[in-house]
């Protein structure tokens, strides 16, 4: 199986997260999502950092393997998914849309095959860290905003037009 995935699989992004490792007191009150529609494994990032329980992109260290489908089981196929009722009430309880954009990139530790890391502080990472944690920690907005506002005068970090907007081009890049 792992020739298989290393020959025929793809690493998707950061937007990718299949797995998730809790113990049963982390989240005691989940909205009612609709599983396997969207937002709602964003909702448990965000929530984690929330609660300011550690999140970890364990990628590098560990092999899953998610299966390749089609969305035919909707009546109105990957449109009926991705933007059909149960999407919209998910991105409902989600919080709306920008909290669609808590991903594995925000991730406070990584894995390694070897141990358990910080992640570098990149100008990008700190763009996205001021720009996505007040949503999580309310008490934050009060200085991030300027300080992010500070972060992108006279030099913006470069955003491409795709089907995730306004997110740094090295992250686009990572999920197309």
């Amino acid at each position: 199986m792992r020739d298989r995935v290393r020959q025929s699989g793809n690493l998707e992004g950061p937007q990718a997260m299949d797995y998730f490792v809790f113990t049963r007191d982390v989240y005691t009150d989940i909205p009612r999502f609709a599983i396997g529609r969207t937002a709602w494994d964003n909702w448990l990032l965000c929530d984690a950092f929330r609660q300011r329980v550690p999140v970890i992109d364990a990628t590098a260290a560990v092999t899953i393997v998610h299966q390749n489908h089609d969305y035919s089981h909707h009546p109105d196929g990957t449109q009926g998914v991705w933007e059909g009722p149960e999407a919209k009430r998910n991105l409902e309880l989600l919080g709306g849309r920008h909290y669609a954009f808590f991903m594995l990139d925000l991730s406070n530790w990584f894995m390694t095959p070897e141990t358990l890391k910080r992640p570098k502080w990149t100008r990008e990472r700190l763009d996205r860290y001021l720009d996505m944690m007040p949503l999580a920690r309310p008490t934050m907005k009060r200085w991030a905003a300027p300080l992010l506002k500070l972060l992108r005068m006279g030099n913006p970090i470069p955003t491409v037009t795709s089907k995730v907007k306004k997110i740094p081009a090295k992250i686009v890049s990572r999920l197309n």
